[in-house]
């Protein structure tokens, strides 16, 4: 059976958020906003109309070899041509977003994944047993806003949201392929890049994590091989666990705009390890006073997880379980590896 439409709710789901006092539940409603520009008008009449009529839109997705366009069918609710689901079909699996269009802008959520998966018998038992046949087993993908996050000390008062979209989507396949790609129809609001990974996509349903992930759990401190002003350094990144598939990688940084904390968050299934992030957190003065700022990325990368000695290789990034077997591979002369993320993207500036 497949999951019913439904209308999403325009609520940005921070990753990773440090922990802080919660939020007064009396507290006003949250300021949303985005970043980029409405689409204008005959840009959005079309877009009604190319879902009314079950046309597809396109996406223009990353690989390997290169950018390619995806068609995503619309399939709208009857009682609301304005929301609906859009589904690309691909290797057996139905992927989908729901969609609605809101403030003028098109939002994306609730990205799933479903695969019909053959089922044998079970054992004559009468509690147990189930006919062979087809099972629809459903994946239901982290949705995290990109954007960023004002949160005013006075848990009080409200909290101010600025969303941005990052993937490009188009009315129709010429635009789609047109060498002009810095100019995309339509940048959707939402989580689209939960699915903009090609592993993300297929990897495994949930799973028992395996030996690699129980070395990496029982870390509380990990070094990474990265590149900082024009130097390669082992920075050492404070590890937690939540469950027994879930983590987060967090350390304390600098920049131009003070100290910050950045932080990602992963889940394990089997030997695939998903990474969901960059998130940025920081504390800034505002002319009320203090306030939270956090930058959220809507980022998911699936990598395989395996272990070699003192290192888990998460894909070909080196995870050192100690700083010497860092050191020595950075005296070594190894290159860094760049800091993961699907994409670099534009960040939002936060509201004064």
């Amino acid at each position: 059976m497949r999951p019913r439409s439904c209308a999403p709710s325009l609520a940005l789901a921070l990753a990773c958020a440090p922990q802080t006092a919660p939020r007064d539940p009396n507290a006003p409603d949250d300021e949303v906003r985005s970043e980029q520009d409405p689409l204008a008008d005959a840009a959005l009449a079309r877009l009604r109309t190319s879902l009314s009529a079950r046309a597809p839109l396109y996406w223009r997705t990353r690989t390997a070899d290169g950018p390619r366009c995806e068609p995503w069918q619309p399939e709208p609710d009857p009682e609301d041509p304005g929301r609906g689901r859009l589904v690309h079909t691909a290797d057996g699996a139905r992927y989908s977003f729901t969609y609605q269009i809101a403030e003028s802008q098109l939002q994306l959520t609730d990205p799933t994944r479903e695969r019909d998966t053959p089922i044998d018998p079970a054992p004559p038992n009468p509690e147990t047993r189930v006919a062979a046949g087809t099972m629809t087993l459903a994946l239901a993908f982290p949705c995290v806003f990109s954007g960023m996050s004002l949160t005013p000390a006075d848990r009080t008062a409200s909290r101010q949201l600025v969303l941005t979209g990052h993937e490009s989507w188009f009315l129709d396949e010429a635009a789609c392929t047109s060498p002009k790609f810095d100019t995309p129809t339509l940048r959707p609001l939402g989580c689209a890049s939960a699915l903009a990974d090609p592993a993300t996509r297929t990897r495994i349903d949930p799973r028992p994590p395996g030996p690699a992930a129980k070395r990496l759990r029982a870390a509380r401190r990990l070094w990474l091989l990265r590149a900082r002003d024009g130097e390669t350094t082992c920075e050492s990144w404070r590890h937690t666990t939540t469950e027994d598939d879930e983590g987060q990688l967090g350390r304390k940084a600098r920049d131009e705009h003070g100290p910050l904390t950045l932080r990602y968050g992963y889940a394990v299934t089997g030997d695939t390890l998903t990474l969901l992030g960059p998130n940025e957190f920081r504390t800034v003065r505002t002319p009320n006073g203090r306030a939270e700022l956090a930058h959220t990325s809507g980022c998911l990368l699936s990598r395989p997880l395996a272990a070699r000695g003192d290192i888990i290789l998460v894909g070909a990034d080196p995870w050192f379980l100690t700083r010497r077997a860092c050191e020595s591979v950075r005296r070594a002369g190894t290159p860094a590896k760049p800091d993961p993320d699907c994409r670099t993207s534009p960040v939002p500036k936060a509201s004064h």
